[in-house]
């Protein structure tokens, strides 16, 4: 292809024509970006609205309230066990379903680190 335009455009072309294929190639390549954006946003919206849907038909989420006074003690308790040193606890949330979602995956990829021998029988 570009055999064909080095042959349509020579040298010695006149510079009106160099400079209208010159702007002509400029205007393609600025539609061809423009085409791009307008589909990537038509695709951003597309997921957006997908993801509004999934959140909207999702299970409600559940609402994590303050530790009952056994919870705490418990806690406390694991702490000082596990902490000899003078400590304060200074915050106690509950975990939150992005918590768990986050720990699961975590485990997963520690599951997956273990490299297990296999045996041939």
């Amino acid at each position: 292809m570009t055999l064909l335009l080095a042959q349509a455009l020579s040298l010695d072309a006149p510079l009106d024509q160099r400079v209208q294929f010159a702007v002509v190639g400029f205007v393609v390549v600025l539609i061809s970006l423009a085409s791009i954006a307008v589909i990537c946003a038509a695709a951003g919206a597309c997921f957006r609205v997908f993801a509004e849907k999934a959140q909207s038909t999702s299970a409600p989420r559940s609402t994590v309230g303050a530790p009952t006074m056994e919870e705490v003690a418990v806690i406390v308790a694991a702490v000082a066990e596990a902490i000899e040193k003078p400590h304060r606890i200074v915050h106690i949330k509950g975990l939150t379903p992005e918590d768990l979602n986050w720990s699961s995956e975590g485990r997963m990829m520690h599951h997956a680190s273990h490299d297990l021998p296999r045996h041939n029988r």
